[in-house]
């Protein structure tokens, strides 16, 4: 009741919240919020009294002490004058599917910044092995996304390396296993320098390759940037450079 501030509740919403009787719901919208959340959902009320709908999701802390994840979804009923006079709405219990959303962003968070510190690049495949564009690739390369599907990332490949490296992908692809081979690639800047290509397949779980994955390390001999093909010698080993070596 917009007017009098009195919430009225099922069954059910005792259940997810944790509490006792209707009499307890005028906690729903401040003590029952999770502190972390309070700031950004105190706003609530006064939106239903303005007459607007609401949805919002966000976690709560019953008597028990107990966390969870609830979704409100509330509309607004209006009087004869126009004025909102009720607020009907329904609270969803959405723990499990939440929390598995956070867990798959973190995993994806988790995967872009390991990819981005141990990678010089990395892409990802069809099931049938079709590249798909990728911007590390096209940052390392200078190859644009259109011209790395199909067999076009090979353009880049030291001549010597391409038809090795091709017939190792396809052999990758026909036994839907890992691939783990070395070749030269021109940069952006022209140098050819020698990576370690690491791909694996992603199975569903019936055993199906859904997708393949594949990242590009920087091989030590490469990472001076020199390019064998252009006449530059090689530098010295440095203790610098083992140091490293050993770090990777």
């Amino acid at each position: 009741d917009l007017e009098t501030g009195r919430i009225d509740g099922s069954v059910g919403l005792l259940r997810i919240t944790g509490l006792m009787s209707d009499a307890e719901l005028h906690a729903l919208f401040a003590d029952l919020v999770h502190p972390d959340d309070r700031a950004m959902q105190a706003d609530i009320l006064d939106i239903l009294q303005r007459g607007h709908p609401v949805s919002r999701t966000f976690r709560i802390v019953r008597p028990d002490r107990s966390v969870r994840w609830v979704r409100l979804k509330g509309q607004v009923v209006l009087g004869p004058a126009a004025r909102p006079i009720r607020a009907e709405g329904v609270l969803f219990d959405v723990t499990l599917p939440q929390e598995a959303t956070l867990l798959a962003e973190e995993n994806r968070l988790r995967y872009q910044n390991l990819t981005r510190t141990l990678a010089a690049a990395e892409w990802t495949a069809s099931p049938q092995g079709q590249r798909r564009p990728s911007a590390s690739w096209q940052a390392l390369t200078g190859q644009a996304g259109p011209d790395q599907q199909g067999d076009g990332w090979q353009a880049v490949l030291h001549p010597d390396d391409r038809a090795m490296a091709a017939g190792a992908w396809q052999e990758a692809l026909i036994r839907e296993g890992t691939l783990d081979t070395d070749f030269r690639l021109r940069c952006a800047d022209g140098l050819h320098r020698r990576y370690n290509c690491r791909v694996t397949p992603l199975r569903d779980g019936r055993g199906h390759v859904v997708e393949w994955l594949g990242i590009l390390l920087l091989g030590l001999s490469g990472g001076a940037g020199l390019a064998a093909s252009a006449g530059q010698p090689l530098p010295d080993v440095t203790p610098a450079l083992v140091r490293a070596a050993r770090a990777l």
